[in-house]
């Protein structure tokens, strides 16, 4: 692998790179990564922290990649980026103690899944994503959908659409805005499961349908 600088200069020593061809992405802490422009292929792509020091920072655009699993990363900024094909789409999670805090700006995930379980962008266990002028479809779950209580979303200007097998267009545990979004071909526009789940929406299209013993309410 040959690391060229654009001003020519030596590659610094922190530049990494990787032999696993199994394995693409990062797990390191208190490391900034890059990426723009590439597309990964045939593997799930790993961006994630290596110990309870955390501090690992990603940063993408115009990237793509069949499963993305983005665990314990104090900030993830995805522009212009998709999933496509794969199982899941951008997974967040917890790990080593520090959750993700993610914003996805004009990203596209579609066409992927073959279960209920699987999602085109999802956020677990206390993480906050925020979703901005994006396109989540033909998944087979959820088109987007938040697990557990703790877990915070904000969506805006996005268009979710055609859950294949789930038939839900959002789905949460937690809570979440929802702000000019349009929700079509699904059964269900809005789904929240737990008592205390709570989506607050604005300027919302969609079919009106709602389920879940938890709260759907304008704000």
């Amino acid at each position: 692998m040959y690391v060229h600088t654009l001003d020519g200069r030596a590659p610094d020593a922190s530049i990494y790179y990787h032999t696993n061809d199994s394995v693409g992405g990062a797990q390191a802490d208190n490391t900034s990564v890059y990426y723009e422009g590439i597309s990964f292929r045939g593997n799930t792509i790993y961006l994630r922290n290596s110990s309870a020091a955390g501090g690992m920072k990603a940063y993408l655009y115009n990237c793509t990649g069949s499963d993305w699993i983005i665990a314990g990363v104090d900030e993830c900024i995805f522009q212009s980026c998709g999933a496509r094909g794969g199982t899941d789409g951008f997974n967040y999670d917890v790990r080593n103690g520090k959750i993700t805090n993610a914003i996805e700006i004009d990203c596209e995930n579609y066409g992927g899944g073959s279960t209920s379980s699987d999602q085109a962008s999802t956020s677990h266990n206390g993480c906050k994503v925020v979703r901005i002028n994006g396109k989540y479809h033909d998944f087979a779950g959820q088109c987007c959908a938040e697990a557990q209580t703790t877990t915070r979303a904000w969506i805006l200007g996005s268009e979710l659409y055609n859950s294949s097998v789930a038939n839900v267009g959002y789905y949460t545990e937690g809570q979440a805005w929802l702000d000019c979004c349009t929700i079509h071909d699904v059964t269900t526009d809005l789904a929240a499961t737990g008592v205390s789940s709570v989506i607050n929406k604005r300027n919302l299209i969609s079919g009106g349908v709602f389920i879940g013993s938890g709260t759907a309410q304008d704000y």
